[in-house]
Formats: C-alpha cells, sequence, structure tokens
C-alpha cells in the first residue's frame, strides 16, 4: 500500500535549517524578522552561533563600561550579560510551560541568545560624545527589548500579547536578579 497521499506535516521546531549564514541571522534578527527566529530556532546547531551573540554582547557591553573593559564596571557587565542568557531561557522556558505553550529548551536558548544581539551596538558608545552616547543606549535598549518580544513569541509559538506578558515577568525577575548582584559587588 502507497503512503504517497499522506500529507507530510512538520512543526516548525522540526523544519530544517533555511541555511542562512550567521551574518544573515544576527541582521534578521535585528530586523526582527520572524522567519531569521524560526531559522535559529531549528537549526540544532546553532548553539556555537547563539554564545557568539552573547560572547559579544557582552565584549560590547564591557568596551562601552566606565574605566575600560577589564576595570570593575567592565567585567562586572560582561557577566551580567553572559548570565542573562541563561537565566532568561530559563524563566521563558519555564514561564511557556506554565501559560500553556511549551517548547524544547534548546530552542528557546538559542532564540534568546539571538535575541542579544541589540546589545552588539552598544560598543558604539566608546564614541566621547554624549548624544551618541544617550542614542546608542537607547535604541539599543529599545531594539532589545523589540528582539526580546519577537524571540519570545517565536521560540513559544504564542502570540505578541502573550510574548510581551512573558518577557515582562522575565524582565522584572532579571531586574531583580541584577539589582541582587549589584548590591553584592558593592
Amino acid at each position: 500500500m502507497s503512503e504517497a497521499h499522506v500529507p507530510e506535516t512538520t512543526a516548525p521546531s522540526e523544519a530544517a535549517p533555511a541555511g542562512r549564514s550567521f551574518v544573515e541571522r544576527v541582521t534578521g534578527v535585528l530586523r526582527l524578522d520572524s522567519a531569521a527566529y524560526e531559522d535559529v530556532g531549528a537549526d540544532a546547531g546553532a548553539w556555537g552561533q547563539a554564545a557568539a551573540v552573547v560572547a559579544g554582547a557582552a565584549i560590547a557591553r564591557a568596551l562601552a563600561a566606565q574605566g575600560g573593559p577589564l576595570g570593575g564596571q567592565g567585567i562586572a557587565f560582561m557577566i551580567q550579560v553572559a548570565a542573562i542568557w541563561p537565566i532568561a531561557s530559563a524563566l521563558v522556558w519555564l514561564l511557556g510551560g506554565w501559560f500553556g505553550h511549551p517548547a524544547p529548551f534548546a530552542r528557546v536558548a538559542r532564540v534568546m541568545g539571538f535575541a542579544m544581539a541589540p546589545l552588539l551596538l552598544t560598543a558604539l558608545a566608546v564614541v566621547p560624545a554624549a548624544p551618541v552616547q544617550i542614542a546608542v543606549a537607547f535604541l539599543s535598549t529599545a531594539l532589545l527589548i523589540a528582539t526580546f518580544v519577537v524571540g519570545v513569541r517565536q521560540a513559544l509559538a504564542t502570540s505578541t500579547g502573550s510574548a510581551a506578558f512573558v518577557l515582562i515577568v522575565v524582565l522584572l525577575a532579571i531586574f531583580f536578579v541584577v539589582m541582587l548582584f549589584q548590591y553584592a559587588v558593592s
């Protein structure tokens, strides 16, 4: 008996990777292109790329620190950025499951790693002009929130409103952890 009449369906997380390059993925995430997030989420081999985005974001954030990247503030920023990736990923994964949008943890973690791409822009804050530094801080923060909302939406296959709610809870938790960290090091 032939099975040719059975339509083949695959979930977005099981789809074959679209074959985008690393740079295309990062720029797609920065453009808030849903397909770029899906590409990252579907590619089990994108762990290294997600880690590279987070490492680059940590270094970029440290470069903009007072005292330079090897000063106390620069090192603290690198640790904070590196810690946000697993914390945000775990919280998004847990909340997604709790709110009825379960997703594989690996998919969520890869997407959240790429969603940190706007922090790469913080390296531009080394320009000594205050207006440039303010603009970079505002742009990178606004874009980071947007990439996280789209990332949560794509990773959990949910609505934008649900993704925004999950992100608000995650941001409050991360804010609390960062405040504890800063209190501990001061």
